[in-house]
C-alpha cells in the first residue's frame, strides 16, 4: 500500500512566501517517528508545545507544536523561506508525500488517438490536453529539486507534442488494422504510465532512498561518504561501527536522493547492533534501489561465513545492484570470479582511483532515470 492510501502527508496550510509565521502540517501513521526523531521533546494531545525541530546538522527552528491527534501534527514555523523549505524537505524524507496541490494527476485525453474522430473534436480534445499539461508543469515548477528535475519538467509540452504526432502517423498507416493497432497503443500507454522518472526526479513521495547494504567492514560507509562528497558517515576498519542506520541526502548528477547507510548483516550477540539490523530491513525493503557492497577481498569460493552471507544477500532484497569493494586490493582474478558470480546483476568496481559516473549511472538507471526523459513523455 502506497504512503499516500496510507496517509502519509506534510502540507503547508498558510500562503506561500515570507511571513511573520507558516504553518505546516503532518498527518499519517509515521508521525509518532518523526515527533521522536527530530523533535527535542515529546507533543501531548491537545497541548501547545515549544520544541526544537531538528535535522542530521542541527536545529532547523524552534516551532510551537500542536498534536491533534496521534497521527496529526501541526507545526508554527518562524515564516521565512528557507524555513519552510527546510521543514517540508525532512518530511519528505521521512516518507511523507507533499500535498502541494489538488491536481495531483491529470486525466490525459487518450481517445485522441486511440480512436477515429472528427477534425474538429480531434483539436477539441488537444487543446484540452494541452491546456491540463501546461497547468500542471506550472504548478510542479515551484517544487522541482533541481536544475535537472526542472529542464525535463518544462520538456513534457513538447515531448507530448512529438508523440502524439508519431501516434496519429502511425495511426493513419495501420487505418486498415485497427484492432492491432489499439493493441499497440495501449501496450505503449502502459509502458508510460509505469514510467517512474518525474515523480524520482521531483520526489513527489520524498526522495528516492538508495539502500546500502553489506556485510559489516565491506566499505558500505566508505562508499555512502564518496557519494556525499563528505564526511557523513564514520569509517572504521573495526566491523559493527555502524550500529544504527544513518541517512543523508544528496544530489547525485542532478538527481536529489535519500542516502540510507545500513549497519553491516551478521549473526550477533550485541543486542544493540541485532536490533539496529532488524529495524533497518523495513527501510531496505522500501527503497528504491539497494546497493550490494561486495567486499571481493573475502575469496567466493572460500567456503566462509561472510562469503556465504554476501551470495545469500542477493537473494534477501528486490532491485538489487552490485557494487564491487575494494578492487584495488586484490588481482584481477579474484574479482573476475565475482563478476562471474554475479553475472545475472548489474555491477560497477568502487575504489579509490574508480571514477564514480558509473555508479552513479547505475543508481539512476535503478531509478528509471536514464539521460532520456527529456526526449519521452512522462506521466506523473
Amino acid at each position: 500500500m502506497s504512503d499516500k492510501a496510507q496517509g502519509n502527508s506534510v502540507r503547508l496550510l498558510t500562503a506561500p512566501g515570507t511571513a511573520a509565521i507558516a504553518v505546516v502540517r503532518i498527518r499519517g501513521h509515521r508521525v509518532a517517528e518523526f515527533i521522536r526523531r527530530r523533535i527535542s521533546r515529546d507533543v501531548p494531545q491537545g497541548r501547545l508545545t515549544h520544541v526544537e525541530l531538528c535535522d542530521e546538522e542541527g536545529v532547523i527552528d524552534d516551532p510551537v507544536a500542536l498534536r491533534h491527534a496521534e497521527d496529526d501534527l501541526e507545526l508554527s514555523l518562524h515564516g521565512g523561506a528557507w524555513v519552510v523549505e527546510a521543514v517540508i524537505r525532512l518530511a519528505l524524507r521521512d516518507g511523507f508525500m507533499l500535498e502541494h496541490h489538488e491536481a495531483a494527476s491529470i486525466d490525459l485525453p487518450w481517445h485522441v488517438v486511440l480512436t477515429p474522430r472528427g477534425v474538429d473534436q480531434v483539436c477539441e480534445d488537444e487543446r484540452v490536453f494541452a491546456q491540463q499539461l501546461e497547468r500542471k508543469i506550472e504548478a510542479d515548477v515551484s517544487i522541482a529539486p533541481t536544475q535537472r528535475a526542472l529542464s525535463v519538467l518544462l520538456s513534457q509540452t513538447s515531448a507530448w507534442r512529438a508523440r502524439i504526432m508519431r501516434w496519429r502517423d502511425a495511426r493513419r498507416t495501420m487505418e486498415s488494422d485497427p484492432v492491432d493497432w489499439e493493441a499497440l497503443k495501449r501496450r505503449e500507454l502502459d509502458f508510460i504510465r509505469s514510467d517512474r522518472a518525474m515523480g524520482n526526479l521531483l520526489g513527489l513521495r520524498g526522495s528516492p532512498t538508495v539502500a546500502i547494504v553489506g556485510i559489516p567492514n565491506a566499505g558500505k560507509s566508505t562508499l555512502a561518504n564518496r557519494l556525499l562528497g563528505r564526511e557523513g558517515s564514520i569509517v572504521s576498519p573495526t566491523a559493527g561501527t555502524t550500529r544504527d542506520w544513518v541517512e543523508h541526502e544528496a544530489e547525485l548528477d542532478g538527481v536529489r536522493v535519500r542516502l540510507l547507510d545500513t549497519p553491516g548483516v551478521r549473526e550477533t550477540n550485541d543486542t544493540i547492533e541485532a536490533e539496529a539490523i532488524e529495524s533497518s530491513r523495513c527501510a531496505i525493503e522500501q527503497a528504491g534501489v539497494v546497493l550490494l557492497v561486495i567486499d571481493v577481498s573475502i575469496d567466493p569460493e572460500g567456503g566462509s561465513i561472510d562469503a556465504k552471507l554476501q551470495l545469500e544477500m542477493l537473494y534477501r532484497f528486490d532491485r538489487v545492484k552490485c557494487v564491487l569493494s575494494k578492487c584495488d586490493l586484490v588481482d584481477a582474478a579474484r574479482v573476475d570470479r565475482w563478476r562471474r558470480l554475479l553475472n545475472h546483476y548489474e555491477s560497477v568496481r568502487s575504489g579509490r582511483n574508480v571514477p564514480l559516473s558509473g555508479l552513479c549511472d547505475l543508481i539512476l538507471r535503478g531509478l528509471g532515470i536514464d539521460g532520456r526523459e527529456s526526449e519521452r513523455p512522462l506521466v506523473w
